[in-house]
């Protein structure tokens, strides 16, 4: 094992432990709880076994894993930023909501 794999691996371990704590404090929902936990075990398997991803890329037609990995996160970052954007969104709405709702409570 490279120490670049360990390194990762103890990270990924770190992260796992995060997720598992913000789970405890009910921070973090099941669901996402579990969309982040295979999320760290595919980026694991891909760093303890690096041709897995070289075989999916050629599967879809990419020429390295390396590639398949860095377009897939791009397309996971934007997926990520527009949730975000929408949930932002969301609570604007509400605080609006809030403040009009105070503000006609407090004219009367």
């Amino acid at each position: 094992m490279l120490v670049i794999q360990i390194i990762l691996v103890v990270f990924i371990v770190f992260a796992v432990s995060r997720a598992v704590l913000k789970l405890r404090e009910k921070k973090l929902t099941m669901k996402w709880f579990l969309v982040w936990l295979f999320f760290w075990a595919a980026v694991t398997v891909v760093i303890l076994r690096p041709n897995v991803a070289s075989r999916l890329a050629s599967l879809v037609g990419v020429t390295r894993g390396v590639d398949l990995l860095v377009y897939l996160s791009i397309l996971a970052l934007f997926y990520i930023a527009f949730r975000i954007l929408v949930k932002i969104e969301h609570i604007e709405q509400e605080i609006t909501k809030v403040v009009r709702e105070i503000a006609l409570r407090n004219k009367e």
